[in-house]
């Protein structure tokens, strides 16, 4: 017999004495009274405990590890005793003994009960107190998230006493959660405080348990948690999470990993557009060189699923060309019209036997020597593979008669400062001295393909991962990245009215002083420079203290590109009583007051009607564009779908805070706007009343009664 079966053994006698007992104290007067015999007694006791085993066994009650008992398997339980006691009444009933059985035998089933889930949770928590002993090697930890995820986590560390992680306590932005205690630990936040909320704390781990957020916020919170100095891990979906330990129950921790570098790149995956893909590939030939790196393997991937005519995969590598023919395979049986050659684009007679064969209607060149510092030291086996091999793919293309070629540049053929961008770049101008015939060739630049083969992020990983060091270039080496004006401007802005944070409150007294104003002129100047097609006003965002007024009087503080419009912020949990004042003060200036992103302050999601309120009283109300798409999470994204179908929203702004994050970009939040409220809205929130703001116009609410 195994051990889970003598346990369960055991704990059924146990269950058995237990009610034989209690229901034997409940008659013993009349047993002592000689109102009853002891043979009937032992038969209505037996019966009882006949009637409770049935539904016990039958719910398999006596199945469960009770160390990681949770409500469900006590309510299981308590569901067998009442329907074992309500069988044995009905068998009495039927029989018409005596009501002083039933009424007996109720009250000494429920004491049985009683101390059946008494013995059960002192049974556990003895466990966890034997268990802990010597377990001092284990990690303070932090769960950042207090939802679903977060508090399954929390339970299966405290269930598993054995285990490395000891939470000391969780982390959430949710007030309603805040200084409450979940499972015995404490919920603190907000997540944006974790530095100061983990300081002087033994906690030396944090594990990352939030999986309905957005990749952006993700990064936000991973850069707040790598200044706690703390290890930081991510749990992975719960829903996929199908490993289990050795008890047979599903581990959340199982799926736990290391941060990785895709969960730093900050954004969401680009999304194809299929149905342009789908036009540009199905029913065709399609050739892909080098379809066995990384780049050549992924673009093979996603043309199989877009129905091509034939897909051929040419790679001199037999070992990864051969491990992408079996996924495909797999993916999409042995049907799929898959052909696979080992070649050479260096060999010209390898390539048009292989032309002559298939006739490619499309060719993806991404056959390519492209390791930097190999090719450094080799540069003529750069120039006879990227050069001439190109060459050799691109006349043979020609030659017999493939109506696309497309070969995969790269960012680095820009002005090249090595062999590789070098060689790369000689591609492009051999594709353009080729174009004028029937076969259109065109070239795609990529940059750094995240953990491709040869790019430095690998080596990096393998470099942490020995113990460093990590190796640079050049310690002088420069890293040119893309500023906010250039970023908005690529993104079809036309005017844009710079708003620094100015707040007393925090210690960044960043008023209208010299200093900025020459920091605004010398984004000027770069925007000159660089002739970027942007037109820059100034302005300030303005936190609300209770020097307002007296910042206005002083001339402290800046309006929206000059005008009568003053945007100003309030801090997230503060009360719409202050925010009324405020709103007063800037109105007996003379101003308007512009309200900005209210849909993220706590007091406005509890109770969005008092934006109404202030929209009444000539306030204008600005909304993130990036609440719409949910970036600022659902009560965000809510409060702001609620301003826009009740009309109190003036202006819907970027609330740009870089390039690459917090972007200027305003499309995604213009197409929201306008599939569900109309082209009219979003011309309104982002264009016209913009534009009125910065020349000192009237400004009108989304709702026409405002």
């Amino acid at each position: 017999m195994s051990r889970s079966r003598y346990r369960g053994l055991v704990v059924l006698l146990m269950d058995v004495c237990l009610i034989f007992f209690f229901n034997f104290a409940m008659f013993f007067s009349y047993l002592t009274d000689g109102n009853i015999q002891l043979y009937n007694l032992v038969m209505h006791i037996g019966l009882l405990t006949v009637c409770v085993l049935v539904f016990q066994l039958w719910f398999k009650t006596y199945d469960t590890l009770w160390r990681y008992a949770e409500s469900q398997e006590y309510l299981t339980l308590l569901k067998g005793m009442g329907c074992g006691f309500l069988l044995y009444s009905a068998v009495n009933i039927i029989l018409g003994t005596s009501f002083i059985w039933i009424s007996e035998a109720l009250k000494g089933t429920a004491l049985a009960l009683i101390n059946m889930l008494t013995i059960r949770f002192l049974y556990r928590a003895y466990r966890r107190k034997v268990a802990n002993v010597g377990t001092g090697a284990q990690r303070y930890t932090a769960i950042i998230g207090a939802g679903s995820a977060g508090v399954a986590l929390l339970g299966e560390l405290n269930d598993n006493v054995y285990g490395t992680y000891k939470p000391y306590c969780l982390i959430d932005d949710s007030r309603e959660k805040q200084r409450k205690r979940i499972h015995g630990v404490s919920v603190i936040g907000p997540i944006d405080n974790t530095v100061e909320l983990l300081a002087n704390t033994p906690v030396t781990d944090i594990i990352l348990a939030i999986n309905n957020t957005t990749t952006e916020r993700k990064r936000e919170i991973l850069d707040i948690c790598a200044n706690t100095r703390c290890r930081v891990h991510i749990l992975g979906d719960p829903v996929t999470q199908v490993e289990g330990d050795a008890s047979g129950k599903k581990s959340l921790s199982s799926g736990m990993r290391e941060v990785q570098i895709e969960d730093l790149l900050g954004r969401e995956p680009i999304k194809l557009d299929n149905q342009r893909v789908n036009e540009f590939v199905r029913g065709k030939v399609v050739l892909v060189t080098g379809g066995g790196g990384s780049i050549g393997s992924e673009l093979c991937r996603q043309i199989a699923a877009q129905g091509p005519k034939r897909l051929i995969i040419l790679d001199i590598a037999e070992n990864t060309t051969y491990e992408l023919q079996n996924d495909i395979v797999h993916l999409y049986g042995r049907d799929f019209p898959l052909s696979v050659e080992i070649a050479s684009v260096r060999d010209k007679a390898r390539m048009e036997q292989i032309f002559a064969k298939y006739r490619p209607q499309l060719v993806l060149h991404a056959a390519a020597h492209k390791h930097v510092p190999l090719m450094e030291d080799c540069p003529g086996e750069a120039i006879k593979n990227n050069v001439f091999g190109t060459y050799n793919a691109a006349c043979t293309a020609r030659e017999f008669g493939a109506e696309k070629f497309v070969l995969i540049s790269t960012d680095k053929a820009v002005n090249p400062t090595n062999v590789m961008g070098a060689t790369k770049c000689l591609c492009e101008q051999v594709l353009q001295s080729l174009n004028g015939g029937e076969t259109e060739f065109a070239a795609v630049r990529f940059g750094n393909v995240l953990g491709s083969n040869g790019s430095v992020i690998p080596l990096f990983k393998k470099q942490i991962a020995y113990g460093g060091p990590v190796t640079i270039t050049d310690r002088r080496i420069i890293r040119y990245f893309m500023t906010i004006p250039e970023a908005a401007a690529e993104n079809g802005v036309e005017q844009m009215i710079m708003t620094p944070h100015c707040c007393e409150a925090d210690g960044f007294a960043n008023f209208n002083t010299a200093e900025l104003l020459t920091r605004f002129d010398s984004m000027r100047a770069m925007m000159k420079e660089n002739e970027i097609p942007l037109k820059l006003y100034n302005g300030m965002e303005v936190f609300s203290t209770p020097r307002l007024g007296e910042q206005i009087d002083e001339g402290k503080l800046l309006t929206l590109a000059g005008s009568k419009y003053l945007l100003i912020e309030f801090a997230f949990g503060e009360t719409d009583e202050f925010m009324e004042r405020s709103l007063q003060t800037v109105f007996e200036r003379g101003l308007i007051p512009v309200i900005a992103h209210p849909e993220r302050y706590y007091f406005i999601q509890d109770e969005p009607a008092f934006l109404e309120h202030c929209a009444l009283c000539g306030a204008v109300v600005q909304l993130n564009k990036g609440s719409l798409t949910g970036m600022f999470g659902r009560h965000a994204k809510k409060t702001a779908r609620w301003c826009l179908e009740h009309g109190c929203v003036h202006i819907i702004a970027s609330d740009a805070h870089g390039p690459y994050r917090r972007t200027t970009k305003l499309n995604d939040g213009y197409d929201v706007v306008a599939e569900y409220y109309g082209q009219d809205a979003a011309e309104l929130l982002f264009c016209e009343n913009p534009a009125a703001i910065i020349n000192n116009g009237e400004v009108y609410a989304l709702a026409s009664e405002f």
